[in-house]
């Protein structure tokens, strides 16, 4: 546990229940049910830092309630989400157009919103990027007004990355990352599988989702009635053909600063973007004996591909999209959510 400057104020170590989510792109959250003391009282203060000693993630505290119990005692519950929740914390303050390496534009982001921003109020003076990844895909988008967490969500979701901001010493650090394909065998790489035969899958919900997937995009742009500009996107046809439109009249060509060519490459993101929030969805989520035979942290990781087979024979090759980690007197466990990103099937 850390306070607001960092400093490491205490061990937790004795409470009733523990649940601890991380995500693949997204902030996990936490929750601590524990018997109350002025100790604990002191260390668990809203905006303080909690540690995982298996983890390197890190939570800040943001929920706190205390109730008081003449018969069973006083207990204690709290609960917050990740670093990664800063980056909701700032909105694309201006028309930024993000154009070629995906990778640059995302750190680009994160540059001019938190770490080098013009406006001098809006700056995170502790928070810096980690080590490029050298991933090689292309984007055109332009952005303005959304969430800078929103944005690099699309962007991971698009391209099966994940991201992540870890506590190095004071700093906050921004990295983006990618899991292993391990749902085959690999140089070096091991096949993992999650199955009733082999005893390490205890329970599964498998589901699938089609009710609102679009295949093809109408982006419409700038302009007025005939005259607009669109961009179709997609190109599947007969009863398989799926239409969503996209009102993209904020994308702007800015009178000519940007090119015809880069604008409908604009248009063009817009609607790749709109349908990957509309794909049809299938996914597993599953109870796992966390040690036989593989060990979470040790055989696979949080973004991994594995193989996923339930008692049916329905199998899938997903990614693990969030671990669970809950702890109580009945013991540890851990719950993944074998998902396909929004894939379509």
């Amino acid at each position: 546990m850390k306070n607001t400057a960092y400093e490491l104020v205490g061990l937790i170590d004795t409470a009733s229940s523990v649940i601890w989510t991380e995500r693949y792109a997204d902030a996990g959250d936490f929750e601590i049910y524990i018997k109350a003391s002025a100790d604990i009282v002191a260390m668990l203060q809203k905006g303080y830092y909690l540690e995982k000693q298996d983890s390197d993630r890190a939570m800040v505290i943001e929920t706190g309630e205390i109730k008081t119990d003449t018969e069973n005692g006083n207990f204690m519950t709290c609960g917050g989400r990740s670093l990664e929740t800063i980056l909701s914390r700032r909105i694309v303050w201006k028309q930024t157009n993000l154009t070629g390496n995906a990778e640059d534009a995302v750190r680009r982001l994160i540059t001019e919103n938190f770490i080098s921003p013009e406006i001098a109020e809006r700056k995170i003076p502790n928070m810096r990027l980690g080590s490029k990844q050298g991933f090689t895909e292309k984007i055109d988008m332009q952005v303005t007004g959304e969430t800078v967490e929103d944005t690099v969500k699309k962007i991971c979701k698009e391209f099966g990355w994940g991201y992540k901001i870890t506590l190095e010493g004071t700093d906050f650090v921004f990295n983006l990352y990618k899991g292993t394909d391990r749902s085959y065998q690999q140089d070096q790489v091991p096949f993992v599988t999650f199955s009733p035969e082999f005893d390490n899958l205890i329970n599964s919900d498998y589901l699938f989702n089609t009710k609102d997937y679009k295949n093809v995009a109408l982006v419409a742009g700038e302009g007025e009635g005939t005259a607009r500009k669109t961009k179709a996107v997609g190109n599947a046809q007969g009863l398989e053909r799926r239409e969503i439109y996209v009102d993209s009249r904020n994308t702007s060509s800015n009178d000519g600063e940007i090119t015809e060519q880069e604008y409908e490459a604009a248009l063009a993101a817009e609607g790749t973007q709109t349908l990957a929030e509309h794909t049809a969805t299938e996914s597993f989520e599953g109870e796992v004996n966390y040690q036989t035979p593989y060990a979470y942290k040790t055989d696979f990781f949080m973004g991994d591909i594995v193989e996923v087979v339930n008692e049916y024979g329905i199998s899938a090759t997903p990614r693990i999209s969030e671990v669970i980690e809950s702890e109580d007197e009945t013991g540890h466990s851990i719950i993944p959510t074998f998902d396909y990103g929004g894939e379509e099937m």
